[in-house]
C-alpha cells in the first residue's frame, strides 16, 4: 500500500527531517521516499513538501505512525502532516494534537489503525 504524506510547515526542512526520523527506523529504512512538491505559478517556492511511503504488512503502519506522531511531537512551530492512502482517503494530524505522552499513544494507535485501513478516520483528525 502506498501512504502520501504531505508536509505543510517550513518548506523543504520539515519533509527532510520527516524523512530522517522515519528513514531511522528498521521497519521503513528505504520504504519512504521525497518527492518534489510542485511549485505554483508566480510563487518561490512550493509550501508543502511530498513523501510517499511504500507500506506492506508486518506493523509497518504502526512504525510509520509511531515516528511521524513523535516526530510531530518534536516540531518547535506549527505543523500540519496529511496522510492520504491510495484509496483517496486521508488525514490531517497537526503539531497541536500531540501535547501530552497520553495524546502521543492514543493518536499513534488511531493513525496506525486508518493507516491500516481497520480503523475509520477519527472525527478530531478530519
Amino acid at each position: 500500500m502506498a501512504l502520501i504524506l504531505t508536509v505543510t510547515g517550513q518548506p523543504g526542512d520539515d519533509a527532510q527531517s520527516l524523512l530522517s526520523w522515519l528513514s531511522q527506523d528498521e521497519d521503513l529504512r528505504g520504504r519512504v521516499q521525497e518527492q518534489p512538491a510542485s511549485v505554483p505559478e508566480g510563487k518561490l517556492g512550493a509550501l508543502t513538501d511530498v513523501l510517499v511511503a511504500a507500506l506492506g504488512p508486518g506493523g509497518t503502519a504502526m512504525a510509520l505512525a509511531t515516528v511521524a506522531i513523535s516526530w510531530l511531537r518534536s516540531r518547535k512551530t506549527s505543523t500540519k502532516l496529511e496522510a492520504t492512502r491510495s484509496d483517496g482517503a486521508s488525514i490531517i494530524v497537526t503539531s497541536d494534537l500531540v501535547k501530552t505522552t497520553d495524546d502521543l499513544r492514543q493518536l499513534t494507535n488511531k493513525v496506525a489503525e486508518w493507516v491500516d485501513g481497520s480503523g475509520e478516520t477519527p472525527p478530531e483528525l478530519e
